[in-house]
C-alpha cells in the first residue's frame, strides 16, 4: 500500500503546525528488493564478492598458439619456472597464484574438473580474472574449440 504524504515546507525553525498531516510513504516490497540487490552488486564490485571470488575464465595455449602470437621466439618454450613447455602436462599459466601452487580447475558447465600446477605467468591484460591451462588440461575438462570457458578455481595446496 502506497501512501502519500502533503507537507508544509516551514522556514527556519518554525513549529510544525498541529493540523499538518505527517504520513511515511512506504515503497512497494518489489522496490525493496531491487535496492538491496543494488546495493549487494555495488560492495561486491567496491570490495569484491566471496562467493564470486573463484570464478573466471580460462582458455589454452600450446605450442601452436604461442608460435604464433610471437612468445615462443623470445621463450624459446621456456615457462616462468625454468622447464621446458609441454601442452599434454597439467599445468597452467596464470598471475592469481605463484609458481608451484596448485589448483583444482572445474568447468562451471559441465563439472568436469582437473588438478593442474602453476608453471607459468600470463600476459598482463588477462591477469586479474584469466587462466590459461595447457592444451592437455583444457582437453580433460573441455572441447579444445570452445576457445574460452568459464572456471571454478579452489587452491588445493602451495
Amino acid at each position: 500500500m502506497k501512501y502519500t504524504t502533503y507537507r508544509k515546507l516551514l522556514k527556519g525553525n518554525e513549529p510544525m503546525p498541529e493540523e499538518t498531516e505527517i504520513v511515511i510513504e512506504s515503497r512497494p516490497v518489489a522496490a525493496w528488493v531491487f535496492i538491496l540487490i543494488c546495493a549487494f552488486l555495488s560492495l561486491c564490485l567496491i570490495f569484491g564478492c566471496a562467493p564470486l571470488a573463484n570464478a573466471y575464465s580460462a582458455s589454452y595455449y600450446s605450442v601452436d598458439s604461442l608460435k604464433r602470437e610471437g612468445t615462443w621466439a623470445y621463450s624459446h618454450g621456456i615457462m616462468a619456472n625454468g622447464k621446458v613447455f609441454n601442452e599434454n602436462a597439467y599445468t597452467c599459466a596464470t598471475r592469481l597464484w605463484r609458481i608451484g601452487t596448485t589448483l583444482r580447475v572445474t568447468n562451471s558447465s559441465n563439472n568436469k574438473s582437473i588438478i593442474v600446477r602453476v608453471t607459468d605467468k600470463i600476459g598482463r591484460r588477462f591477469a586479474s580474472k584469466r587462466i590459461d591451462l595447457s592444451k592437455g588440461a583444457f582437453q580433460k575438462i573441455a572441447n579444445a574449440n570452445t576457445g574460452i570457458i568459464k572456471v571454478k578455481v579452489i587452491k588445493v595446496h602451495a
